[in-house]
């Protein structure tokens, strides 16, 4: 993401049922703060990573960026 000109911030979350999440927020260099957020959820057997693995022009969160 780095080397495209996107930051990018890891916050932990506690679930009530005592769940630990990893969560992650995206933005690119031009992305104004205040910019609404897309919480994009991946399925039980795959990771955040699904969302960033293919070109910018075609991953999902490099597009919604």
């Amino acid at each position: 993401m780095e080397k495209k000109n996107y930051t990018f911030e890891t916050h932990t979350v506690v679930t009530t049922d005592k769940y630990t999440l990893s969560m992650f927020r995206m933005k690119h260099k031009n992305t104004k703060d205040g910019a609404p957020a897309v919480l994009l959820l991946h399925g039980i057997t795959d990771s955040a990573d699904c969302w960033i693995m293919h070109n910018e022009d075609q991953a999902p969160a490099f597009v919604l960026a």
